[in-house]
Protein backbone atom coordinates (compact mmCIF):
# COMPACT_ATOMS: atom_id res chain seq x y z
CA UNK A 1 0.00 0.00 0.00
CA UNK A 2 1.49 3.34 -0.76
CA UNK A 3 1.62 6.21 1.33
CA UNK A 4 1.79 9.76 0.52
CA UNK A 5 3.60 11.55 3.22
CA UNK A 6 3.28 15.10 3.67
CA UNK A 7 3.71 18.48 5.56
CA UNK A 8 1.63 21.82 5.36
CA UNK A 9 3.03 24.70 6.47
CA UNK A 10 1.92 27.85 8.01
CA UNK A 11 3.54 31.33 8.52
CA UNK A 12 1.93 34.31 10.41
CA UNK A 13 3.40 37.42 9.52
CA UNK A 14 4.29 38.78 12.79
CA UNK A 15 7.15 41.67 13.77
CA UNK A 16 11.03 41.61 15.43
CA UNK A 17 8.39 43.62 18.77
CA UNK A 18 7.47 40.00 19.24
CA UNK A 19 10.96 39.75 20.67
CA UNK A 20 11.60 43.35 21.47
CA UNK A 21 9.16 46.01 22.42
CA UNK A 22 9.48 49.84 21.52
CA UNK A 23 8.39 52.19 22.63
CA UNK A 24 5.25 54.41 21.64
CA UNK A 25 3.76 51.13 20.07
CA UNK A 26 2.81 48.97 23.37
CA UNK A 27 -0.36 47.82 21.96
CA UNK A 28 0.82 46.97 18.66
CA UNK A 29 4.03 45.41 20.86
CA UNK A 30 1.63 43.79 23.24
CA UNK A 31 -0.28 41.97 20.27
CA UNK A 32 3.09 40.65 18.72
CA UNK A 33 4.15 39.41 21.78
CA UNK A 34 0.61 37.72 22.25
CA UNK A 35 1.17 36.04 18.34
CA UNK A 36 4.54 34.49 19.78
CA UNK A 37 3.11 33.24 22.70
CA UNK A 38 0.01 32.00 20.47
CA UNK A 39 2.41 30.27 17.80
CA UNK A 40 4.58 28.50 21.04
CA UNK A 41 1.40 26.65 22.16
CA UNK A 42 -0.08 26.22 18.60
CA UNK A 43 3.24 24.57 17.62
CA UNK A 44 3.41 22.04 20.60
CA UNK A 45 -0.55 20.96 20.57
CA UNK A 46 -0.09 20.20 16.74
CA UNK A 47 2.93 17.76 17.80
CA UNK A 48 0.97 15.95 20.47
CA UNK A 49 -1.81 15.21 17.65
CA UNK A 50 0.77 14.03 15.32
CA UNK A 51 -0.62 16.86 12.92
CA UNK A 52 2.02 17.27 9.82
CA UNK A 53 1.81 20.83 10.07
CA UNK A 54 4.84 23.90 10.14
CA UNK A 55 4.49 26.67 11.69
CA UNK A 56 7.03 29.90 11.20
CA UNK A 57 6.81 33.45 13.13
CA UNK A 58 8.13 35.77 11.07
CA UNK A 59 9.15 38.92 11.92
CA UNK A 60 9.95 41.71 9.76
CA UNK A 61 12.31 44.89 11.34
CA UNK A 62 10.98 48.23 9.91
CA UNK A 63 8.95 47.83 6.39
CA UNK A 64 8.16 50.49 4.03
CA UNK A 65 4.38 49.85 4.09
CA UNK A 66 1.19 52.87 4.38
CA UNK A 67 1.33 51.03 8.09
CA UNK A 68 1.97 54.64 9.33
CA UNK A 69 -0.42 56.33 7.21
CA UNK A 70 -3.18 54.10 7.66
CA UNK A 71 -2.60 53.70 11.82
CA UNK A 72 -4.39 56.22 14.47
CA UNK A 73 -2.15 58.23 16.76
CA UNK A 74 -2.68 60.51 19.16
CA UNK A 75 0.94 61.95 18.81
CA UNK A 76 -0.34 65.14 16.78
CA UNK A 77 2.00 64.10 13.91
CA UNK A 78 2.53 61.57 11.38
CA UNK A 79 4.29 58.97 12.88
CA UNK A 80 7.08 57.07 11.12
CA UNK A 81 9.53 54.20 12.10
CA UNK A 82 13.18 54.62 13.00
CA UNK A 83 14.99 53.84 9.66
CA UNK A 84 16.56 52.13 7.98
CA UNK A 85 13.27 50.35 6.28
CA UNK A 86 13.13 47.49 4.42
CA UNK A 87 10.84 47.10 0.96
CA UNK A 88 8.31 44.99 1.64
CA UNK A 89 9.05 42.12 -1.21
CA UNK A 90 11.50 41.47 1.08
CA UNK A 91 9.03 39.77 3.66
CA UNK A 92 6.94 38.35 0.59
CA UNK A 93 10.12 36.40 -0.44
CA UNK A 94 10.83 35.44 2.90
CA UNK A 95 7.25 33.95 3.53
CA UNK A 96 7.65 31.90 0.53
CA UNK A 97 10.84 30.25 1.66
CA UNK A 98 9.47 29.13 4.68
CA UNK A 99 6.46 28.10 2.58
CA UNK A 100 9.19 25.29 1.21
CA UNK A 101 11.58 25.19 4.29
CA UNK A 102 10.52 24.46 7.22
CA UNK A 103 11.19 27.12 9.59
CA UNK A 104 10.41 27.97 13.34
CA UNK A 105 10.87 31.84 13.29
CA UNK A 106 12.98 34.31 10.61
CA UNK A 107 13.87 37.64 11.27
CA UNK A 108 13.22 39.31 7.93
CA UNK A 109 15.47 42.81 7.62
CA UNK A 110 19.39 42.98 9.15
CA UNK A 111 18.57 45.41 11.97
CA UNK A 112 15.54 43.22 13.14
CA UNK A 113 18.33 40.71 14.06
CA UNK A 114 20.78 43.47 15.49
CA UNK A 115 17.74 44.25 17.94
CA UNK A 116 17.22 40.62 18.96
CA UNK A 117 20.91 39.90 19.79
CA UNK A 118 21.48 43.13 21.60
CA UNK A 119 18.06 41.63 23.26
CA UNK A 120 19.13 38.53 24.38
CA UNK A 121 22.94 40.26 25.54
CA UNK A 122 21.92 43.50 27.30
CA UNK A 123 18.19 44.44 27.53
CA UNK A 124 19.32 47.79 29.59
CA UNK A 125 21.60 48.66 27.05
CA UNK A 126 18.75 48.40 24.65
CA UNK A 127 16.53 49.96 26.70
CA UNK A 128 18.84 53.31 26.56
CA UNK A 129 19.37 53.13 22.80
CA UNK A 130 15.81 53.23 22.29
CA UNK A 131 15.12 55.80 24.65
CA UNK A 132 17.88 57.70 22.93
CA UNK A 133 17.25 57.53 19.47
CA UNK A 134 13.71 55.88 19.21
CA UNK A 135 11.18 58.18 20.42
CA UNK A 136 11.67 61.64 18.80
CA UNK A 137 12.63 58.91 15.76
CA UNK A 138 9.29 58.06 15.42
CA UNK A 139 7.83 61.59 14.94
CA UNK A 140 7.72 63.13 11.91
CA UNK A 141 6.86 67.13 11.33
CA UNK A 142 3.71 66.33 9.55
CA UNK A 143 0.35 66.93 11.10
CA UNK A 144 -2.22 64.04 11.85
CA UNK A 145 -4.92 64.30 13.80
CA UNK A 146 -6.93 61.28 15.42
CA UNK A 147 -9.59 62.39 13.44
CA UNK A 148 -7.60 61.96 10.60
CA UNK A 149 -8.67 58.38 7.97
CA UNK A 150 -7.11 55.69 10.26
CA UNK A 151 -8.08 51.64 10.24
CA UNK A 152 -8.38 50.75 13.76
CA UNK A 153 -12.15 49.61 13.97
CA UNK A 154 -13.07 49.43 9.50
CA UNK A 155 -10.89 49.44 6.11
CA UNK A 156 -10.37 53.07 4.99
CA UNK A 157 -11.97 52.93 1.63
CA UNK A 158 -9.64 55.46 -0.05
CA UNK A 159 -8.06 53.77 -3.10
CA UNK A 160 -4.60 55.84 -2.40
CA UNK A 161 -4.16 53.47 0.79
CA UNK A 162 -4.36 50.42 -0.68
CA UNK A 163 -1.04 49.69 -1.69
CA UNK A 164 2.07 47.95 -0.88
CA UNK A 165 4.48 50.44 -0.56
CA UNK A 166 4.66 53.11 1.92
CA UNK A 167 6.48 56.75 1.32
CA UNK A 168 9.45 55.64 3.39
CA UNK A 169 11.29 54.08 -0.37
CA UNK A 170 13.99 56.91 0.00
CA UNK A 171 15.24 55.60 3.61
CA UNK A 172 14.80 51.39 2.47
CA UNK A 173 18.14 49.67 2.00
CA UNK A 174 18.95 45.83 0.94
CA UNK A 175 18.90 43.10 3.95
CA UNK A 176 22.10 40.94 3.63
CA UNK A 177 21.72 38.69 6.33
CA UNK A 178 18.24 37.14 5.11
CA UNK A 179 19.84 35.75 2.25
CA UNK A 180 21.90 33.50 4.21
CA UNK A 181 18.56 31.93 5.27
CA UNK A 182 17.34 31.64 2.11
CA UNK A 183 20.50 29.55 0.98
CA UNK A 184 21.20 27.71 4.99
CA UNK A 185 24.39 25.42 3.18
CA UNK A 186 26.35 29.05 2.67
CA UNK A 187 25.02 30.00 5.93
CA UNK A 188 26.94 26.74 7.66
CA UNK A 189 29.30 27.01 5.14
CA UNK A 190 30.89 30.30 6.38
CA UNK A 191 29.50 29.52 9.97
CA UNK A 192 32.24 26.14 9.87
CA UNK A 193 35.15 28.68 7.67
CA UNK A 194 34.69 31.14 11.00
CA UNK A 195 34.88 28.69 13.24
CA UNK A 196 38.09 27.01 11.95
CA UNK A 197 39.57 30.22 11.31
CA UNK A 198 39.18 31.15 15.35
CA UNK A 199 40.58 27.32 16.16
CA UNK A 200 43.32 28.21 13.83
CA UNK A 201 43.92 31.87 15.07
CA UNK A 202 43.96 30.32 18.47
CA UNK A 203 46.32 27.53 18.38
CA UNK A 204 49.25 29.90 16.46
CA UNK A 205 49.02 32.07 19.23
CA UNK A 206 49.51 29.24 21.90
CA UNK A 207 52.27 28.60 19.48
CA UNK A 208 53.38 31.64 19.82
CA UNK A 209 53.28 31.85 23.49
CA UNK A 210 55.61 28.25 23.93
CA UNK A 211 57.62 29.40 21.64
Amino acid sequence: MNCIRWIARSSARSSVEARRSLPLQSPYSASKHGIEGFLDSLRVELQHDNIPVSVTNVMPATINTPFYNKGLTKLGVKPTGVPPYYQPDLVAKAILHVAEHPTRDIIVGDVGRVLDVMQKISPHLLDWVLQTIAIEGQQTQTPKQETDPNNLYRPIEDPGYNRAEGDYSNLAIPSFLDWFDWHPTAKWGVAAGLGALLLLTTQAFKDNDTA
